[in-house]
């Protein structure tokens, strides 16, 4: 009995301490909230507004704004202060980012629930495309007539055929209404073999091996993972398993020889099963047969050639992408040409993996001269270094000066010879799937205008890297951070912290879309009107015999590169509804006809001031109702000048076609 009593007694001194550590806590909890609220009346009065308490509590518990933008697309939009990423980021403005959200980001990362839950997406009508039919619920005839009649022939009863050389158009448009009209289609046993590879899915990369899985029950697979984590073992994976002939196309010499070193340490009998062939190539291949096709840097594929990628006879296909978006409007058709997508959000695998974001510092300087100067600062001879340089005279002036090695388009034997140096100067070439495993220090001199999937390669390659902390410096001018800081917004997106070193026109704080407000579009226009007649004044009293010396000089690449800054400064002034109209001009061709131009609502009053105002920054002209869009004849006049080649010039097109091409 007396056990009992002490027992008892025990647990009766054991409850009163717990009731007076509740008590503590209670108190603890009142004055947390005493000072928090005091912290609100503070943030009120700091503020210098009236603002109650439960209009501060109602903004921390929804500090965003979502705005319906048709299509089933929305934006959201968040103040700066809030480490807060969703979707992808289209801009910003002051102290606001805004992100889009759509089909694409919610096939390829999470959602928040709170933000599923109050978008509350519209379903996609269900429709499904196998053995050349396409198949849907028989209410949905009508629309299915409406929209995709024209690629359909016997439409009846819920299903419909689809007409030659159709299908790969109908799966993109499709797509693009938001459905996903991939029927499963396993892998066939007779198909499959055991694989014999060096490596294995499991631990922290089992998410490689539910990947596989996923492609042995579709037989076509998007693999969109961030870079670095793995997309080419999943590859080797599915070309290992699979009986015949396969074929991968990637994006250059450079990543067909690494590729092939690939298969020689983790798959060696993958060397003489596996056909690797660039882009360019692909025309070669449409009458060959291969039982799988997998594409290497999915998002690069150009417009025209999707069709062709399209009609390659495969029974089972992938695309590898860690950026797998395209900012001309054709996003559709990558998910068309590659199957199923499937990807995780950056910051989830980079957990998996272990992985911490880098630095990333954009250094503002005043010119040319000062880029040289930083670069002289920043490189460090014993740390293994890519400088990158679109310009190729520009990174020949980089190299010559501080005598490395430069790595561009007519370089052989890149991958060696960026292994037997510490620090080299990179074109382009080396944007996409380049691994360097020591790599730790980026620096970009020069850059492709405002691309934020170059941006994105870019630093990926620091994440293929096994140092732990990686450096990325970029080199801008205040002129270029104002036109082209759209591709910082790619690390904002992504979680990075930006450092901005010197002064710029706006700051990181303000980074804005590349259109600017009107009144510097008046001062822009007033400037460009008196520019030739200025320069004409400036010239030296013995231009023309100087004119007639230069007829045969070659004119170099970052002389031509200046000029056409010039004229991009024009360019990056156009409104959205100014964009649009210049993007669909290029898209559909050079020009219209007077049908067409209506068509396009060119017509509209709406866009009346648009198109005057094109037309009187000499970027559109018109011809009895027939636009097109004057920027060859442009470059063409501003580039004759300087006795620029036909060559130059067509480049100097290309180039500004791009800019407008990858306008959102």
């Amino acid at each position: 009995m007396s056990k009992v009593i002490e027992q008892f007694n025990k647990i009766k001194a054991t409850l009163s301490t717990a009731e007076l550590e509740l008590q503590q806590q209670q108190k603890q909890l009142q004055q947390l909230q005493k000072k928090q609220q005091e912290l609100f009346k503070q943030f009120a009065k700091d503020f210098g507004k009236d603002i109650s308490l439960d209009s501060l509590k109602a903004f921390f518990a929804k500090p965003y704004v979502l705005r319906f933008k048709g299509n089933n697309e929305w934006e959201c939009i968040v103040p700066k202060m809030f480490d807060f990423q969703v979707g992808w980021l289209e801009r910003e403005d002051g102290e606001y980012n805004i992100f889009v959200i759509n089909k694409y980001t919610r096939w390829l990362e999470e959602l928040p629930e709170f933000l599923r839950e109050e978008i509350n997406f519209k379903e996609p009508d269900k429709m499904t495309i196998d053995e050349g039919m396409l198949k849907f619920e028989p209410e949905l005839e009508e629309k299915v007539k409406e929209k995709y009649g024209s690629m359909l022939a016997d439409i009846q009863k819920g299903k419909a055929r689809i007409k030659k050389a159709r299908e790969f158009d109908l799966i993109a448009a499709i797509i693009d209404d938001g459905c996903l009209p991939f029927v499963p289609k396993p892998v066939d046993k007779e198909d499959s073999r055991n694989s014999q590879l060096k490596f294995e899915m499991t631990g922290k990369y089992d998410f490689q091996q539910k990947a596989y899985e996923e492609f042995l029950r579709y037989g076509a697979l998007g693999v969109f993972w961030m870079t670095g984590a793995g997309k080419s073992f999943f590859a080797m994976k599915v070309f290992d398993s699979l009986k015949g002939k396969k074929l991968l196309v990637t994006v250059s010499t450079t990543l067909v020889e690494q590729w092939k070193e690939y298969f020689t340490e983790y798959a060696p009998r993958l060397l003489e099963e596996v056909v690797i062939i660039t882009y360019n190539s692909i025309e070669r291949y449409l009458n060959e047969d291969f039982i799988c096709v997998g594409f290497d840097e999915c998002d690069r594929l150009p417009a025209n050639t999707f069709s062709k990628g399209a009609t390659i006879k495969t029974k089972y296909r992938f695309g590898l992408s860690a950026t797998p978006y395209r900012e001309d409007g054709r996003t559709n058709y990558i998910f068309a040409l590659t199957g199923k997508p499937i990807g995780l959000d950056w910051k989830v695998l980079m957990k998996v993996l272990g992985k911490s974001y880098h630095t990333v510092t954009v250094h503002i300087v005043k010119n040319k001269a000062e880029k040289f100067s930083k670069i002289r600062q920043l490189i460090d001879l014993d740390k293994k270094t890519l400088i990158f340089s679109d310009g190729i005279e520009f990174g020949k002036e980089i190299a010559a000066k501080f005598d490395v090695e430069h790595i561009y388009g007519q370089s052989k034997k890149r991958l060696e010879t960026l292994r037997k140096n510490q620090v080299a100067v990179v074109s382009r070439v080396m944007d996409y799937g380049v691994s360097v495993k020591d790599l730790e220090h980026i620096i970009e001199a020069d850059f492709l205008f405002g691309s934020r999937k170059q941006q994105g390669q870019r630093t990926g390659r620091l994440f293929h890297s096994d140092t732990k902390k990686g450096q990325h410096d970029i080199l801008m001018t205040s002129d270029e951070f104002d036109a082209y800081r759209k591709r910082l917004h790619f690390f904002v997106e992504k979680g990075f912290k930006v450092n901005i070193v010197g002064s710029v026109h706006k700051s990181i704080g303000t980074l804005t879309d590349s259109v600017i407000d009107e009144p510097r579009l008046t001062t822009h226009r007033e400037s460009m009107k008196g520019y030739w007649k200025k320069k004409k004044e400036q010239l030296p009293k013995n231009y023309k015999e100087r004119k007639m010396d230069e007829k045969t000089a070659i004119i170099s690449e970052s002389f031509v590169k200046s000029k056409l800054r010039e004229i991009n400064k024009a360019v990056v002034t156009c409104t959205p509804v100014q964009r649009k109209l210049l993007k669909a001009l290029i898209v559909i061709g050079k020009s219209t006809s007077g049908p067409l131009s209506n068509s396009l609502g060119m017509g509209m009053k709406e866009v009346q001031v648009p198109l005057k105002d094109l037309l009187s920054k000499q970027l559109m002209r018109v011809n009895k109702g027939s636009y097109s869009y004057n920027v060859p004849r442009m470059i063409a006049e501003k580039l004759n000048i300087f006795k620029a080649s036909r060559q130059q010039i067509n480049i100097a097109v290309d180039e500004i076609e791009t800019i407008i091409k990858e306008w959102d």
